[in-house]
């Protein structure tokens, strides 16, 4: 089995600000299966509360080449499949998210079998975290400053 890495979050505020900060990789676990998916949730330039889905679907370096497009969050609709996405509704990883999203992000609960963490990189600028108030909130201090926490 391989160890996750980076900070538990378990403030639900802070992980609402994470991954609306524009540069998020989060992994959720379930803490029944042991089975864990990573998300890069990435904000559009152009559009404003809307951010782009993507699953990490590959060991390599962890790079942008290792994720695959699932689908879109908006700011009214919330998170769906996208037309160009390899996914469907019925897609485990899909399933994962939406029940992460429809349940953290949405109703503001972290189900007791659902582990939530950050990379250990700022979710807005993907800088290295180093003092433990930004490691817990998954933000630098300096992007702090323009979150809307």
């Amino acid at each position: 089995m391989v160890a996750l890495t980076g900070a538990v979050m378990t403030d639900i505020a802070a992980i609402r600000e994470f991954v609306a900060a524009g540069r998020a990789t989060i992994t959720i676990k379930s803490l029944k299966t042991e089975t864990h998916y990573t998300f890069r949730i990435n904000s559009n330039k152009e559009k404003d509360g809307m951010f782009f889905v993507k699953i990490r679907t590959s060991g390599g370096d962890n790079d942008d080449n290792d994720y695959t497009y699932m689908g879109i969050i908006t700011a009214p609709g919330g998170f769906r499949v996208a037309g160009r996405s390899k996914f469907n509704n019925d897609s485990v990883p899909v399933k994962a998210f939406r029940f992460f999203y429809e349940n953290v992000i949405v109703k503001g609960v972290i189900p007791a079998n659902l582990e939530i963490r950050h990379e250990g990189r700022c979710g807005r600028c993907g800088r290295p975290l180093t003092h433990p108030e930004s490691i817990d909130r998954g933000i630098g201090p300096e992007c702090a400053k323009h979150t809307h926490r």
